[in-house]
Formats: structure tokens, C-alpha cells, sequence
């Protein structure tokens, strides 16, 4: 349910309009995102195994957009077409989310009689007419020059050109990377697409926002204009839950500000801006300090920690397993742990590895088959202080990695979209892509379907997406009711109710959208819980010629928007 919405947000911030007017482009103008539209309409045909229509909708986006992409082409969500003649997708390749396709690009097999295609990671841009051939992984944050024929593996954060590539740049400038990927991320897998969740401008006017001063900022502190706009991509690089704040990456698609990170606090001051030296893909959510993740060359892997307002490196190398992403979160006994998921012959189930820090070294654990693996994808264990749970996986320093549930319910694996431990032994939630829950008292022998249903809307549909923050809470979901005349956003929680039954509860429903008093129109792009149960939602940048912000709900009150300011540190 997610990867349109992806899709189509990242085309509105990419061009700067409103909702209404980017979704009437899309549909109906952009052939880029017609494109798009199609593949995901035709992938989910062919996961329900219906025939035919799905090679009508590639033919169609052949004929009409210019743009031949395979059904069985797995792409994350955020895929970016700004000129579509010529591209190509082999069907067994995999992209990441939020890459980009100019014109003439090809992601294909090397030889006729070989089946492999290429993987991409997150956030990777491919220039005009090049060739991506064969079994190669392109790694997260890479750049791929136009006109290059790539038959070797690039890693992560790296720039490729030529004729066959190489590396031009190994990505360990005085730079951070513009094009690190937006985490904690859910393992690519084959799940139906999801339809857009911004809606129409909501009529809610922030009068004084960008006039009033943040609560707690130092007077001494420098405000910033002109750090970011609109057209500012703002990805979530991490969020430590014990202190409540959150990085996020800022880079400009127009290349007309340097990249940066922001530091964001929950509970209220100003947002700091930081240029770090080192260049960095990943992060990470849990009790600790942000982690991201250094290349060190093929197969090798720096862990870096957020720490004195920069990257510090966290132990030795490690050495990776290929075509994995890499996930990082804290126990909470204090230990870092970064996991591995690779991909296996079963349609939802992701292969494991960890690494956890102890005692001024990486230990490495696994690996282990799992399932129902979430967003994000390694957590702290809330009944073991020394433990991660990594979807129905736990992972132990003293013992072997083993399954936390004797069984899961009886769903393909990949409708599954996330598990959590209850607050009681032996007590478990899965969750589905649709937001049906179920639930086990039992340690997973028995699953029971609670009841629920979407809360009540006033479009003809709402779309479900889900928070990024501690698991200790009862699971939550947001509701996006985009098609309604007041476009809103019902947060909810899974609960027991009155009657005895288990369903979604209503927490707060408000609008989608601000406007500020200059007629800036902000969505609020991303959902938080940092301590499991309080709520914190942030829109995208606005600048003003005091300072540069950007709007935020909660933790507090989700009720009362306010406008954080960026400074200086």
C-alpha cells in the first residue's frame, strides 16, 4: 500500500506543486509516472495470477509512454521517470526506493542466454543511456554516469562512468552523500501497490507560525534562511527513541544547496543544521545514538555513530554478504547491533545476519531464515534487554538465532507485513499490508482475525500507512483519508474495545495539510512514535527570509501544530 503513495510524493516534491495539480500531471500528462502507474497495476495482476492483462498494461506503457518494463520487475517505491524514451527493465531486476531513470537507460541480462538482471539500492540515479548489465549490485546512494556500460558491482555511494565503468569516485569525499537513502527501510518483496496519500490543501491556517519563535531555542542561536524550500527532499536517516531525536537528510534535486543533515528534537527548540564530513548511507531506529554505514570497498562495511554533532567510527570493519541491505538498531542493555536481510526462494521470507557490539568488538551471529519483517527492520527485544527482533527472528549474544514463535498465521508470506511482541508473554500482533491484525496468546500456536474495520471517513476510501518509532506500544496506524473534503490523517492504535473485541482506536484525526500565512501548503510527510505511544508528525521545509523550518504535531498534543526553526548548533 505504500509504494505509489512513495511514488507520488516524490514526483510533488520534485516539482513543487500541490496535490491536486501534481496528481491531474501525473495521471494524465507525466508518461514518467504513467509509466509507473502501469508496472505497479501489472505487477500486482501477475502476483494474482491473473493473465494476459498484465502484458496489456506493458504494452500500453510501451505504446504510450515509451517505457518497456517487465511485470516481474520488483521496484521500491519513489521511482523517479523524468524523461521516458527508451528506458528498459529486465524482469528479474530489483530497484530500490527512490531511484531514478533518465531516458535510454537499460537494467538487463548481459547475454541472451543468461536470466540475471541487475539490483539497484536505495536512492540510485542512472544517466541518460546507460547500461546496467548482468548479475551486478549497484549500491545505495550510487550514481551511474550517462552513456556507461556497467558489468561490475558499484559500491555504495560511489559515482561510475565509462565505457565499461569504473569508479570515478569511491564516495569518501569532504561530502556527506546528497543521495543517501532514506532509512529505516522495509526489505524490498512482491506486495500490491499502494495509491497516493496526499490529498487537497486542508483548510488550516498557521497565522503566526513563521513569525513565532521555537519554545526553548537559545537566544544566542543563528537562524538560517535559505537552508532548504520546498523542493527539498527530507528523508529520514534515523531516530534515537530514548532522547526523542530524529536526522533527517536534506539534499536539493537541483543541486543548488549542498547536502546536509537536521537535527530535530521531539520535544520542542530549534532544528540544527550539520554538514558532516564524511559521506554516509543508512541509519537506524532504537534506544541510542543514530548509526549509518561507511563503504569500505566490495563486500566491506564501516559502522559510524552520530556523536558531538559528527560521524565517529564505531569499532573495525565488517565484512558484508552480498545483495543484503544493511538495518541497525540498539538492545536495551545498550549494544548496537547491524543486521543483514538478503532474499531466499520464498516469496516474504528475508535471510539474516547481526553483528552486535560488545566489549570494543563486532560478534557475528545468524544466519536465520524469517518472516514478516517491518519497518524498521531490526528492534530491541522488549521482554530480553540483550536481544533484537528481526520480524520472527530473535537474535541472542549467547545462543543460536532462533524463531520467537512456534508458527505464523496461515497468510502468504508476503501479505504479512510486520510482527510485534505483546505486552504479555507469549503474546504476539501481525499485522497485513490492509491493516488486518491478528492476534496469538499462545506464543503462536493459534492466531485469532481481530475484529476491526478502517475508522470512519469522509472520502469513499482511506489508505493505511504505519509509523516509525519504538515497538513497545500498542501498533499504530495511520489512516489517510485524502479523498475527503477536509483531507485528514486518522491516527489510531490497535486496542481492545467495550464490546470485548480487538480493533483499530481512533487517537486523533487531523488535517493532512498546513498553509502558512505567506500560502505555503506543507504535507505532513512523516509519522513518528519515539517512545511507542505519543505521536510526532513533520511536513517538509519552508523557507522565509528569517529562517528556514518546517511545521511538526506532537509528541504533546497532535492537535497544535508549531513551526521549528533551523539554526545553527
Amino acid at each position: 500500500m505504500s509504494r505509489l503513495g512513495r511514488d507520488f510524493r516524490r514526483l510533488r516534491t520534485i516539482k513543487g506543486w500541490s496535490a491536486p495539480r501534481a496528481f491531474f500531471d501525473g495521471v494524465f500528462l507525466d508518461a514518467g509516472f504513467q509509466a509507473v502507474l502501469l508496472h505497479r497495476i501489472a505487477h500486482t495482476l501477475l502476483r494474482w495470477r491473473i493473465p494476459v492483462l498484465p502484458a496489456i498494461c506493458r504494452r500500453l506503457s510501451v505504446a504510450f509512454c515509451g517505457v518497456d518494463i517487465l511485470p516481474h520487475a520488483r521496484i521500491g517505491g519513489g521511482l523517479f521517470l523524468p524523461h521516458t524514451p527508451g528506458i528498459v527493465v529486465g524482469g528479474r531486476t530489483i530497484l530500490g526506493e527512490d531511484c531514478t531513470l533518465l531516458h535510454g537507460v537499460t537494467l538487463g541480462e548481459a547475454r541472451f542466454d543468461e536470466l540475471d538482471c541487475p539490483r539497484l539500492g536505495q536512492r540510485v540515479t542512472v544517466g541518460a543511456g546507460a547500461q546496467v548489465l548482468g548479475a551486478v549490485t549497484i549500491g545505495d546512494g550510487a550514481m551511474i554516469g550517462a552513456g556507461s556500460v556497467v558489468l561490475s558491482s558499484v559500491p555504495a555511494g560511489a559515482v561510475a562512468a565509462g565505457v565499461p565503468a569504473r569508479v570515478i569516485s569511491t564516495g569518501r569525499g569532504e561530502t556527506m552523500d546528497d543521495t543517501a537513502p532514506d532509512l529505516p527501510r522495509r526489505p524490498l518483496d512482491d506486495t500490491a501497490p499502494d495509491l497516493p496519500r496526499s490529498g487537497p490543501t486542508a483548510a488550516l491556517l498557521l497565522a503566526t507560525a513563521l513569525s513565532i519563535s521555537a519554545p526553548g531555542a537559545p537566544a544566542q542561536a543563528a537562524l538560517l534562511p535559505g537552508v532548504c524550500d520546498q523542493d527539498t527532499v527530507i528523508t529520514l536517516a534515523g531516530l534515537d527513541t530514548r532522547s526523542g531525536r530524529a536526522l533527517f537528510h536534506l539534499s536539493d534535486p537541483a543541486g543548488k544547496r549542498p547536502p546536509a543533515l537536521l537535527e530535530v528534537p521531539s520535544e520542542g527548540g530549534l532544528a540544527f543544521l550539520h554538514r558532516p564530513a564524511r559521506r554516509v548511507f543508512g541509519g537506524s531506529v532504537g534506544p541510542g545514538p543514530v548509526l549509518a554505514f561507511e563503504g569500505c570497498g566490495e563486500g566491506c562495511l564501516t559502522v559510524l555513530v552520530w556523536r558531538d554533532q559528527g560521524w565517529q567510527p564505531l569499532g573495525g570493519t565488517l565484512a558484508v554478504e552480498p545483495a543484503t541491505t544493511v538495518h541497525a538498531t540498539w538492545d536495551r542493555s545498550g549494544a548496537a547491533w547491524v543486521v543483514l536481510l538478503g532474499e531466499t526462494a520464498t516469496a516474504g521470507r528475508r535471510r539474516a545476519w547481526a553483528f552486535r557490539w560488545s566489549d570494543g568488538g563486532w560478534t557475528r551471529h545468524g544466519p536465520l531464515d524469517v518472516d514478516a519483517v517491518g519497518e524498521p527492520a531490526a528492534a530491541p527485544d522488549p521482554r530480553r534487554s540483550d536481544a533484537v527482533l528481526v520480524g520472527s527472528g530473535r537474535f541472542v549474544p549467547d545462543g543460536p538465532a532462533r524463531s520467537w514463535l512456534a508458527a505464523l498465521p496461515d497468510l502468504p508470506g508476503e501479505q504479512m507485513a510486520e510482527v510485534f511482541p505483546g505486552n504479555l508473554p507469549q503474546t504476539a500482533v501481525v499485522l497485513t499490508a490492509e491493516g488486518a491484525a491478528f492476534r496469538t496468546g499462545d506464543g503462536g500456536t493459534t492466531w485469532r482475525r481481530t475484529g476491526w474495520s478502517p475508522p470512519a471517513a469522509e472520502g469513499p476510501e482511506v489508505w493505511l500507512d504505519r509509523p516509525t518509532g519504538d515497538r513497545s506500544g500498542p501498533p499504530g496506524a495511520v489512516w489517510v483519508d485524502a479523498k475527503a473534503p477536509r483531507p485528514a490523517l486518522i491516527l489510531t492504535e490497535l486496542a481492545d474495545r467495550e464490546d470485548g473485541a480487538s480493533g483499530w482506536k481512533e487517537v486523533a484525526r487531523i488535517p493532512s495539510e498546513v498553509v502558512t500565512d505567506t500560502g505555503v501548503s506543507l504535507t505532513f510527510e512523516h509519522y513518528l512514535r519515539p517512545d511507542g505511544r505519543r505521536w510526532w508528525l513533520l511536513t517538509g521545509c519552508v523557507d522565509t527570509p528569517q529562517t528556514s523550518g518546517l511545521v511538526v504535531r506532537g509528541p504533546e498534543d497532535p492537535a497544535d501544530p508549531r513551526f521549528v526553526s533551523i539554526a545553527e548548533p
